[in-house]
């Protein structure tokens, strides 16, 4: 009876596994390959902006 218990356990988490989606992040700035189709801002330019607001 143990082993049978075992076994429906070891299943249900492989099959658990299994249905899982396991697609990568998508996103409209990067190419397949990973390089960047996007213009980015770079941070110092950005917390300036910030720092600029706040003051």
């Amino acid at each position: 009876m143990r082993p049978a218990v075992i076994l429906l356990i070891l299943t249900s988490v492989v099959a658990g596994c299994a249905t899982t989606p396991a697609a990568p992040v998508r996103s409209d700035c990067f190419r397949a390959d990973g390089t960047a189709r996007c213009q980015f801002t770079p941070l110092p330019e950005l917390w300036a902006r910030e720092a600029a607001r706040n003051a």
